[in-house]
């Protein structure tokens, strides 16, 4: 089990059941894991632990598991999710994995990310 939070651990195992993806880990921290595209490479989900006033903006120390994924409809709440943290706010999202947002719910944002972000045409 590769990231900190169970809810992370869980949505990456269906990432795998759903799609046959797996996250690779391009960095030395063994925390943040891209989930991409087989055929691109091309990235639909980051998981990273990282504080959590870090995509709240309110200094909460917490660490806690993050996904970024790409979004049209942009559902941010100001609880779970959240303009994307180290990403473009206009195309993505950061969701907090603390299980505040139910498994399914993130999974139709990743099935959303998992199709705009796939071959286009």
């Amino acid at each position: 089990m590769p990231f900190a939070s169970s809810q992370a651990n869980r949505i990456s195992d269906r990432i795998c059941d759903q799609y046959r993806i797996k996250p690779d880990f391009p960095w030395k921290s063994k925390n943040n894991g891209v989930f991409r595209h087989l055929n691109s490479g091309k990235w639909f989900g980051l998981i990273m632990n990282g504080r959590r006033g870090l995509v709240t903006k309110d200094g909460d120390e917490q660490n806690v598991d993050i996904i970024n994924l790409k979004s049209n409809t942009l559902p941010v709440d100001g609880q779970s999710v959240f303009p994307a943290y180290h990403m473009n706010h206009k195309y993505w999202i950061s969701v907090v994995l603390d299980d505040q947002l139910g498994d399914d719910d993130v999974m139709r944002l990743i099935d959303e990310s998992f199709h705009l972000t796939g071959k286009q045409g």
